[in-house]
């Protein structure tokens, strides 16, 4: 969703992280390919149309990122149905709407201090 997507690109931007935006999984794992090492964190949304949360993150995982992962819904959703892998990258659940404190708290929850 666009503005879901403003928003959360906002909050980055206001505690000093660099973002690139995609409005698609397809559009990520075409980034990401390029070089799957270039992103300290992806965050997917789960409920993207044509391809979602966990089909996008299955297909970076398929292509090498290893990097953390926070996945945004606005639902409640099982952090175990993304660790499809005994090596699965850090994970985070973000719950829509969330608030700039809770976007922190998640990105602390995956990256190294």
């Amino acid at each position: 969703d666009d503005m879901v997507r403003f928003v959360c690109s906002g909050m980055l931007h206001m505690i000093h992280h660099e973002v690139v935006e995609v409005s698609s999984g397809a559009g990520a794992l075409d980034i990401v390919r390029k070089d799957t090492a270039a992103f300290d964190v992806i965050f997917l949304d789960d409920g993207m149309p044509e391809m979602d949360g966990l089909e996008t993150f299955r297909n970076l995982l398929q292509i090498g990122y290893r990097n953390p992962v926070v996945i945004c819904s606005g639902r409640d959703v099982s952090i175990d149905a993304f660790q499809v892998l005994p090596d699965s990258p850090p994970l985070a659940v973000l719950i829509k709407p969330f608030t700039i404190q809770r976007l922190q708290a998640a990105l602390a929850s995956v990256l190294p201090r």
